[in-house]
């Protein structure tokens, strides 16, 4: 009896731990100003440490879903043609977790980005004399020029 149990312990640990995942999704929905779902609009999720970069298209219902995304910080590209860029950066993705992104495009020039920064649901402050210039980066930069810029 007891050697019977021994291999369906084994079998049931193994299915638990195959279960587990150290992975997150990104998913939401795109609507234009009206409120109205877009379907078709491109939207593009990258991986800020490792560069990984994932596409997908939302759905008839305006919907989409990034899965199995490795944890780390993620910025989210929606476009659509005849619609301006919608850029969420900051979005932070956990051991099996769902971050929910929804994304509202501005009609527009296809030039045109709207840039969001944070997490949802933040509002980052800053108090200082000094005056605060808003920079925007077009690559992020390596791991060594960081360290040698603060020496």
């Amino acid at each position: 009896m007891r050697v019977q149990m021994i291999p369906t312990v084994i079998f049931l640990a193994a299915g638990m731990l195959a279960a587990q995942t150290f992975r997150g999704t990104i998913l939401g929905t795109v609507t234009d100003p009206s409120g109205a779902v877009l379907s078709g609009a491109k939207v593009t999720v990258r991986n800020l440490a490792t560069g990984l970069e994932r596409t997908t298209l939302t759905s008839a219902d305006g919907s989409y879903a990034v899965p199995e995304l490795p944890i780390g910080t993620y910025t989210v590209t929606v476009t659509q043609s005849g619609f301006q860029t919608s850029v969420i950066s900051g979005v932070v993705v956990d051991v099996a977790s769902e971050r929910r992104v929804d994304s509202q495009l501005k009609t527009g020039q296809v030039a045109t980005v709207v840039e969001v920064t944070g997490e949802t649901g933040t509002t980052p402050s800053c108090s200082s004399s000094i005056p605060v210039f808003p920079v925007r980066l077009t690559r992020s930069p390596t791991r060594r020029a960081r360290s040698e810029s603060f020496r």
